[in-house]
């Protein structure tokens, strides 16, 4: 759905798939869509976002024939799995996509944002979050595993990397954005529970992406304190009250050195390895299991400044965060 919006505006978006052949019929029926060229408009990459080699290849490529301008990387890969299964490398999975594999993407392509003045990072997180702190002691599940609580895990993470992003590269502009809880297949799989209680109210893949193209593409957006975390257009909340999410003094430190030690095992020729950027004193690749990018529109194809309307309300958006959190809490009293 971003995708289709940003090249309805005139972006031309780089679709990074797992599969091939996926991404090229997918390719085909956003073109047909948004009455766009096909070879104008869309570029399709294979690579596996929880494979580190296949990241830093397309990250390589990209580089060598189109690295002299990127306007919006959108992280938007997402995977919750209820069992722990690895990788072909001996990352868990869910960790290696989710952690892993948007480190090294936003790493990866960090010079070639820097070329673009006013470039974005807008990484696609969740308010599953809320329900957990950074985890930089067990950040793949290994001594204790639970699907739905490693999801939110790896999220908090996304918005805490986002964080430290807009410390360290502040020529470019870094979001986390929650789309909001929209009725997709993911959903309902991985949370049955949550889907069946607040489908009436669940929002459409347009709703959802909604702010996610405003972060991407806006130049309100654009205004934004860099590194802050959006919900409906709006600056957000990361934590409740009372939580105890907050993130432990070293915690991040420690998770981003992890991340490059991690990143160091998968070497490719020609691709530098993430470098731990300490913090100063006083201080549109859109990437999903099947992924897109894409650059942002012209100034004379905006964003429409209206938000997609909710079937909910704000407030029926709130009650579902505290429904999830319920959930939350009920799992973890009865382990």
């Amino acid at each position: 759905m971003v995708a289709r919006e940003l090249a309805a505006r005139g972006a031309k978006v780089h679709m990074v798939c797992r599969n091939q052949a996926k991404g090229d019929a997918a390719a085909g029926e956003l073109a047909q869509a948004t009455g766009r060229d096909l070879k104008t408009h869309f570029v399709v990459h294979q690579a596996d976002l929880a494979r580190p080699v296949e990241v830093k290849r397309f990250a390589k490529d990209f580089a060598a024939k189109y690295g002299d301008r990127l306007d919006a990387l959108v992280n938007n890969a997402g995977s919750l799995a209820s069992d722990r299964i690895l990788t072909p490398d001996g990352l868990e999975a869910t960790f290696a996509v989710n952690e892993l594999g948007t480190y090294i993407l936003t790493e990866c392509l960090i010079p070639t944002l820097q070329k673009t003045p006013g470039s974005r990072v807008v990484t696609v997180t969740s308010a599953g979050m809320l329900t957990e702190r950074l985890d930089a002691a067990d950040p793949q599940g290994a001594l204790k595993w639970d699907g739905t609580r490693a999801y939110s895990k790896h999220k908090r993470a996304q918005v805490e990397l986002t964080h430290h992003w807009a410390v360290a590269y502040p020529g470019i502009q870094f979001l986390s954005v929650h789309p909001g809880w929209a009725d997709t297949p993911g959903v309902k799989s991985s949370l049955p529970s949550f889907y069946s209680k607040n489908q009436s109210s669940l929002r459409t893949p347009e709703q959802g992406a909604d702010s996610i193209l405003w972060c991407s593409a806006s130049q309100a957006a654009g205004q934004l304190a860099n590194g802050v975390f959006v919900e409906d257009r709006h600056i957000a909340d990361e934590h409740v009250t009372w939580g105890g999410t907050a993130t432990v003094p070293g915690d991040l430190e420690k998770l981003i050195r992890y991340l490059n030690e991690l990143s160091s095992k998968y070497p490719v020729d020609g691709v530098p390895e993430p470098v731990q950027v300490e913090k100063p004193s006083g201080a549109v690749v859109n990437a999903s299991a099947g992924a897109d990018a894409g650059d942002k529109q012209k100034e004379d194809e905006k964003v429409n400044d209206e938000p997609v309307k909710d079937k909910a309300d704000n407030n029926d958006n709130n009650d579902n965060k505290e429904e999830l959190i319920e959930e939350e809490e009920e799992k973890k009293e009865s382990q």
